[in-house]
């Protein structure tokens, strides 16, 4: 079960709304939020279809996106000391959608006595939030649940201006990564560490994890360009309608085919692919019209 409750002001007034298989959203202002809910019992197949769906409904509601809630992954991104498969998966939707990891710290937010601890609760936000995005923390107070509280601040685009131009980590444009000169450079090794350390003691850990990090950026540097931030999302100039309602069929008879693949039925395999090439066709005819 999940929910957003609204509270203010006339100015922190729900213009639009929405709500699918665990999730609902709402456009409050500039800012669109959504309330996730991923139920630990779901299959492996169940997640990542229930993440497609979110997905969609995040695609074809524009501007500035909020989404929080209980994903029930983990991730080494907000804290977890591994990444298992569906952290793996969320990371894969939030890199399409163009979203970041709002998560500060490590401190946990589920907690049950015998169980252990975790942070199944992940905060996901457009580059362009990140610079108003103010104060993200766990509470520790007893809530009288295992779950604990996570309170932020999103201030208004004024507020921000006036706090100056604070920009996000810079990130690299892995669409234009040059991949004859990353092979280059891997085998001439340019660039590596020094990975010959005596001891085994912390501090020499850390020290070739950072020397380790260095070498990546060094490498992403000299093979693609940093992305560009402060844009709006805009959907492509030959976005339409159509091709919206053929897309989401196009991931309905790909959910389908999926379910079926253990069972061998070439009919759902058929009917994705068949939805897919029309897919393609509408966007390719879309183009050459515009």
């Amino acid at each position: 079960m999940t929910a957003v409750w609204v509270r203010g002001n006339e100015a922190m007034r729900v213009s639009a709304s929405g709500s699918g298989p665990d999730y609902v959203w709402v456009r409050v202002s500039t800012v669109v939020i959504v309330s996730v809910y991923l139920s630990p019992n779901y299959s492996a197949l169940e997640y990542a279809n229930r993440l497609v769906d979110i997905e969609d409904a995040v695609r074809d509601i524009p501007g500035n996106t909020i989404a929080a809630g209980y994903f029930n992954a983990r991730a080494i991104e907000w804290g977890m000391p591994t990444t298992n498969r569906r952290g793996q998966l969320l990371l894969e939707l939030a890199a399409r959608l163009e979203l970041v990891v709002v998560n500060e710290g490590k401190t946990a937010t589920f907690r049950r006595p015998r169980w252990g601890q975790s942070i199944p609760h992940v905060t996901l936000a457009t580059d362009r939030l990140l610079t108003r995005i103010r104060g993200w923390k766990v509470i520790e107070e007893y809530t009288a649940s295992d779950h604990q509280y996570i309170i932020f601040e999103v201030t208004n685009e004024n507020t921000t201006r006036q706090r100056g131009n604070v920009l996000p980590p810079l990130r690299w444009d892995t669409k234009h990564l040059d991949r004859k000169e990353l092979d280059r450079l891997l085998q001439n090794a340019e660039l590596f560490p020094e990975t010959t350390r005596s001891g085994t003691d912390r501090d020499s850990t850390e020290k070739l994890a950072e020397e380790a990090e260095k070498y990546l950026c060094h490498l992403c540097d000299a093979t693609m360009p940093k992305k560009r931030y402060g844009r709006d999302r805009r959907q492509m100039y030959w976005w339409t309608q159509e091709i919206a309602d053929i897309r989401r069929e196009c991931h309905r008879r790909r959910r389908q085919a999926q379910r079926q693949r253990n069972r061998h039925d070439e009919k759902a395999s058929e009917a994705y692919k068949l939805a897919r090439k029309r897919l393609r066709q509408t966007i390719t005819d879309s183009k050459r019209q515009c």
